[in-house]
């Protein structure tokens, strides 16, 4: 962020620090990983009204993401 160098790292990482503009997608380039998340819970607790809710709502938040993956990189100036 200070100008010291380059990293590599997930969007979702730093999709909010792109959006502002405080770092800057060097190469309009990609790749996909082969890490996730899981939601966990005994079989038992699965169907709990909270615990149904807090995956509706990592369902939601994750879609979310998703979309603001898209987001175009900010625009490079000279």
């Amino acid at each position: 962020m200070d100008g010291q160098g380059v990293a590599l790292i997930g969007r979702t990482c730093i999709l909010d620090d792109l959006a502002a503009g405080r770092l800057v997608q060097l190469f309009d380039l990609g790749f996909p990983t082969d890490y996730a998340y899981h939601v966990v819970s005994p079989t038992t607790l699965f169907d709990q009204p909270k615990v149904s809710a807090f995956r509706d709502w990592l369902a939601s938040e994750a879609a979310a993401s998703l979309r603001d993956l898209a987001l175009p990189s900010p625009s490079k100036t000279s």
